[in-house]
């Protein structure tokens, strides 16, 4: 999950705008302020500065915004490290990704400005790429299989030649129009090899720059066929779905997918969705949801939430302290409550809120392992404000979130600068940063149920066990 965006340090003295692009909910002046901190934000992105002074300031900030300071107390030493191998921008990325990753937060990363732009795109359900969904390597019980590097992230699921497989294909991308189809295993790109691939080396290998062909070898139950060429292009994904079911007894239920919080229409879509099911019974699908940006869980929990807590927040001020917040529904609008943990100064902000026009409707969320961050904070704030009963398996545990900087040369700096906490004060957890147990953070069920891995089970399919119980739960 993350704050977004924030500024460099020359921008600093317009950080209570900062902190309505974290917070607002677009009504009224706070939508003309937006627009204004908007602004600010891709000044910096604009300006042009040596591949030195990029590295230089990936260093500064980084330590003066990290939510967890224990991890930089050797931080002089980095500062010239690399001075004399710096000579490009990918240089200074490399080199200032090699730094962070001394700090153990995995989730600080120096994004190129290819990175970036890729990054904007999918905040509004476009990518450039080919098209596919990728299928994690799971072991028996669920769970990715990570690389040996850690970093590399979870391997790819492969067929018994070791090519990884596709889990889906979106509908209208390129490898649709290239006849490619769900279950296919790609052996090779331009003729490498992908044996054994991470999910991070497979994006890799397939993504690339919009109008520029790769040529495929598929592998399809078995059987090699002919070489697949597929071109680049912008792919619309839709983020959120949904469809009536029916219950045996014939009670209709709701069912509403969502692939993650960071699509700026979810809360549009997610009123054309409760709109278009007209029905009191809901179930909503945040399995293997990565999470997001914090404005859009809260502008979503808020349809569903008359009043309550929401989520409070510890955060790191810049080359400072920390302040902690609380977001309250209150019927006239969200109440963001700020204390400074030095001064003991509180300052509260009043924002809109969306209408609860779900607040009466009954809820089932689906969570399972994957299920992380904005997903958690969005359940926790059901969950917790007797809004809805969660089904399935523990969450991931990510109560960490990252705040998004605009910086030079079109890159972009993420780091962790904040924990976030449930509405009954719960920590979810460091999101795999260092030592944790699963069974200790994260979001536990209502209902534990396993997901039942039989041929041909998939999320939201007839075999889906998961989703049957929660049928059978609203049915009566």
């Amino acid at each position: 999950m993350k704050y977004g965006p924030a500024l460099p340090p020359d921008q600093r003295r317009f950080g209570w705008l900062i902190r309505l692009t974290q917070t607002v909910f677009l009504g009224g002046a706070a939508a003309i302020l937006l627009v204004i901190a908007l602004s600010l934000y891709l000044i910096p992105g604009l300006r042009h500065v040596s591949p030195q002074e990029l590295y230089h300031t990936t260093w500064a900030e980084a330590r003066a915004n990290a939510y967890d300071t224990s991890n930089y107390k050797d931080w002089d030493q980095w500062e010239h490290k690399y001075d004399g191998q710096i000579k490009t921008d990918e240089d200074a990325v490399k080199f200032s990704n090699e730094m962070l990753k001394s700090t153990g937060d995995h989730y600080a990363r120096l994004f190129s400005a290819e990175e970036s732009r890729a990054a904007s795109l999918d905040a509004n359900e476009h990518f450039v790429g080919i098209g596919v969904k990728l299928k994690p390597q799971l072991d028996s019980s669920g769970e990715p299989v990570m690389a040996p590097n850690k970093d590399d992230g979870p391997l790819m699921a492969v067929d018994a030649d070791g090519n990884p497989l596709l889990e889906d294909i979106i509908a209208g991308g390129p490898a649709e129009k290239a006849g490619l189809k769900a279950g296919d295993a790609i052996a090779a790109v331009d003729g490498r090899s992908l044996k054994n691939a991470t999910m991070l080396g497979m994006r890799k290998e397939i993504a690339g720059k919009e109008g520029e062909t790769i040529t495929l070898t598929v592998v399809r139950k078995g059987q090699t066929l002919p070489p697949v060429k597929v071109t680049r292009a912008q792919v619309k994904q839709e983020k959120l779905s949904y469809k009536m079911l029916t219950a045996p007894n014939g009670k209709s239920i709701g069912y509403i997918r969502l692939e993650d919080f960071m699509d700026v229409n979810a809360p549009e879509e997610m009123d054309a969705a409760l709109k278009a099911l007209p029905t009191d019974r809901l179930i909503i699908d945040l399995r293997s949801n990565p999470g997001g940006l914090m404005p859009i869980c809260l502008q979503l929990a808020s349809m569903f939430v008359d009043q309550g807590t929401l989520v409070s927040t510890r955060t790191r001020i810049h080359d400072a302290g920390y302040e902690t917040t609380r977001f309250v529904l209150q019927k006239d609008g969200m109440a963001v409550v700020t204390t400074d943990e030095d001064s003991g100064k509180v300052s509260t902000v009043m924002q809109d809120r969306l209408e609860p026009i779900a607040s009466g409707k009954q809820v089932i969320i689906l969570v399972d392992g994957n299920s992380a961050s904005a997903a958690e904070m969005f359940t926790a704030a059901l969950q917790q404000n007797g809004r809805a009963t969660v089904v399935g398996e523990q969450s991931f545990g990510k109560g960490i979130g990252q705040t998004v900087m605009r910086f030079p040369n079109g890159t972009e700096f993420h780091v962790t600068t904040f924990r976030y906490f449930t509405p009954n004060g719960f920590w979810l957890g460091n999101g795999g940063n260092g030592a944790q147990s699963h069974e200790q953070f994260g979001i536990t069920p209502d209902h534990k149920v396993p997901f039942n891995k039989v041929k041909g089970a998939r999320y939201g399919s007839p075999l889906d066990n998961q989703l049957n119980f929660a049928i059978d739960q609203l049915s009566h």
